[in-house]
């Protein structure tokens, strides 16, 4: 995948590039409407792997902001994909059916299924929610086959774990 690497302020930042936010924005299109009749629950499904995997990748950079955004595409997306499945209802009826809203968080894409009096909740996973986790940098002198460093070596693994 590419990155943008710039210094903003005199701080080095690294962010995903535009060139593969248009590619994950693609790809999210295109599962999306080459699957116009599926289920939500199936739609869900195939799109959940496609946020992890992606937002996974970059987690370790600045891109909160671009999970943002490339969520707020996919609920427009996902919008368009539900108007069009039921043309003759209210937009107010397709957000209540497809939308839910959970504590203060609205536009939550997500169905419940239902097979043998058991429930199962599917629910749109958001980059957003995917935290970013910063490289925190070894000391210069610090060597993991020295003794005098086990202490510090092992407190790194268990802030890590």
């Amino acid at each position: 995948m590419w990155v943008n690497v710039q210094k903003y302020n005199g701080k080095l930042l690294i962010k995903p590039s535009m060139k593969s936010q248009k590619k994950i924005q693609e790809k999210l299109h295109e599962a999306v409407f080459s699957n116009k009749s599926a289920s939500q629950c199936l739609l869900i499904e195939i799109l959940n792997p496609i946020i992890t995997g992606w937002g996974n990748y970059f987690r370790h950079v600045v891109s909160k902001e671009v999970f943002a955004k490339i969520d707020h595409l996919l609920v427009g997306q996902l919008k368009r994909w539900a108007f069009r499945r039921h043309g003759n209802k209210s937009r107010k009826w397709i957000n209540n059916k497809y939308f839910k809203s959970e504590n203060n968080r609205n536009w939550i894409f997500q169905d419940t299924f239902t097979l043998n009096d058991k429930e199962k909740v599917f629910r749109l996973k958001k980059l957003a929610d995917i935290p970013i986790v910063r490289h925190v940098k070894i000391r210069k002198d610090a060597n993991p086959f020295e003794a005098q460093w086990f202490d510090y070596f092992e407190k790194r693994s268990r802030k890590a774990s």
